[in-house]
């Protein structure tokens, strides 16, 4: 049941996306999930990534996304977790985060 509703955390926000733009579109792709602390520690021991950033997801069951990174490589990974699981929604490299434009209130 966990895994059908975290598979509906990536469908609706596309939905609904789709009823405000026209260059909006639903794309099918696989996620990976587990239990949350079994990928928090993955994060932390293999890849040596913290969370940065946490936040509730704008979404029907108000899942958390968090946003993991390793300054020294400068990779990072992008999470949804929503009652004890957790799914990879993002990776990535070369993650720059801009600490001047928070303060100072400037869009990018």
């Amino acid at each position: 049941m966990k895994y059908y509703l975290m598979s509906l955390l990536f469908v609706l926000p596309c939905a609904i996306a789709q009823d405000h733009s026209p260059y909006a579109h639903t794309r099918e792709f696989n996620v990976t999930c587990d239990y949350s602390d079994v990928m928090f520690k993955i994060l932390d021991k293999r890849f040596k990534e913290v969370p940065i950033a946490i936040g509730i997801t704008n979404d029907p069951v108000g899942s958390q996304t968090t946003i993991w990174y390793n300054g020294e490589t400068k990779t990072f990974t992008v999470l949804q977790s929503y009652e004890g699981v957790t799914c990879v929604i993002a990776t990535g490299i070369q993650l720059e985060i801009r600490t001047d434009d928070i303060k100072s209130g400037t869009s990018i």
